[in-house]
């Protein structure tokens, strides 16, 4: 709650007291394997239903890892620059 911050001026305070108060939790595995689903979409890359869910299952709460992840299998589809030929070196 706004009065419970240290240090936060009264005019703040009353004024994040009239907003909105949502709470926020993480997503459930559903939203989790339709966030990675959707974005291997939206990036072009093959993502079976059953990856989806087992990566869902092993990142449960932070959306930016779930997309982290999805940007990861792209490079790891496409490891090459375009136009860049040259064999990949570990």
């Amino acid at each position: 709650m706004p009065k419970d911050i240290p240090d936060l001026e009264e005019r703040l305070q009353n004024r994040f007291e009239w907003g909105l108060i949502a709470d926020i939790q993480p997503p459930d595995i559903e939203t989790r394997v339709a966030i990675l689903e959707k974005k291997a979409e939206t990036e072009g890359i093959p993502l079976p239903h059953d990856v989806a869910l087992f990566l869902a299952e092993h990142i449960p709460s932070n959306v930016r890892e779930l997309e982290g992840i999805a940007h990861a299998a792209r490079r790891a589809r496409f490891p090459q620059p375009p136009g860049d030929h040259r064999p990949v070196r570990a």
